[in-house]
């Protein structure tokens, strides 16, 4: 693993250092209660706090394994075991800065390293290896200082919320962060990939929905959300393909409808000062208006259904007579 902790606090068993790097760790900051509208915030807050104590590198996981190159010979066994700890060996990801790589069993593994690199150095103390040690038991206690800040600054209501991860995390506080980012969808670079993908022309074709514009518009939402969850609103181009969607609507006058809007957004009028979300619900009271007036689908009269009935039953009168006449002709 690479080198932990860069803050002045780092590489020392000075008790009062240690001291002070707890207490600058685990100091409460802002309360969060589990809303979804402060998760982004709180994200911030608590990565401002890992970087401010030096404990950025605590996060870090691993990718994947990288081959060893051409000049390291591993039947050597000095090379080899300088390649084990060669930090070109592994590609790393960190969940402060991009979660979207990491898996429970990724994140698990960083920690269960830790735990075992500091049981062996503790276990046979040698002091050439002081400095990595120190690293090592830096860290160990740093992933427990990050769940006691968690602990700290999570209101009851979102502890009760956590609480099923509790067997998963085991008191370790990166471990129990990944769990949070799991729970809390919506903020990381994977989530919005995903969002984008629902968003996709392709998705949004109103015939996926039996052309129900209410099941449309929920389905929009949801990616949606996760868009503004992050901070990052939906693009021109997601209007659009919204537009476009609606454009297919069995209905003339709610075609009508959305070709106006469009026109004006296409114009930057005030259409284009809609968020998204609020365009769904002009779209959403719109249709409920045409199916309260009984508009939206044509009315389909008694008298008319029967005399396309009757006209149906004499056309297929006419067609049996001329095949009739056809087979009695051809037989003389």
């Amino acid at each position: 693993m690479p080198l932990f902790n860069t803050s002045a606090f780092s590489n020392t068993l000075d008790a009062t250092h240690r001291t002070a790097q707890r207490k600058a760790l685990v100091t409460p900051f802002t309360e969060f209660n589990g809303k979804p509208e402060d998760v982004v915030q709180h994200i911030a807050r608590f990565t401002q706090r890992c970087k401010e104590t030096g404990v950025v590198e605590d996060f870090n996981f691993i990718i994947s394994e990288n081959s060893p190159p051409s000049n390291v010979d591993l039947t050597d066994s000095t090379q080899k075991t300088a390649w084990l700890s060669d930090p070109r060996r592994y590609n790393y990801g960190n969940l402060l800065q991009d979660a979207s790589q990491a898996t429970l069993e990724k994140v698990i593994a960083a920690c269960n390293q830790v735990r075992d690199s500091v049981n062996k150095l503790t276990a046979t103390p040698d002091p050439k290896k002081m400095p990595l040690c120190s690293q090592r038991l830096v860290s160990f206690q740093n992933r427990d200082w990050i769940y006691v800040l968690l602990m700290n600054v999570w209101s009851l209501t979102m502890q009760a919320i956590m609480n099923r991860y509790q067997e998963t995390h085991d008191q370790d506080g990166v471990v129990l962060w990944f769990c949070f980012l799991q729970e809390f969808a919506g903020t990381t670079t994977a989530n919005i990939i995903q969002a984008n993908a629902m968003l996709l022309d392709t998705k949004l074709l109103l015939q996926n929905f039996g052309k129900n514009i209410l099941s449309f518009t929920n389905f929009v939402r949801a990616p949606v959300r996760t868009h503004l969850k992050a901070h990052e609103p939906p693009s021109r181009q997601h209007f659009i393909s919204v537009f476009h969607s609606c454009l297919d609507a069995p209905n003339i006058e709610f075609q009508n409808f959305v070709t106006t809007l469009y026109a004006d957004y296409r114009l930057d009028g005030l259409t284009k000062q809609l968020s998204m979300l609020q365009l769904l619900d002009k779209l959403d009271i719109e249709y409920k208006r045409l199916e309260t007036l009984g508009r939206w689908e044509k009315k389909k009269y008694p008298e008319i259904l029967a005399l396309t009935q009757r006209q149906d039953q004499i056309c297929n009168a006419c067609q049996n007579a001329i095949i009739k006449c056809k087979f009695v002709y051809y037989q003389q």
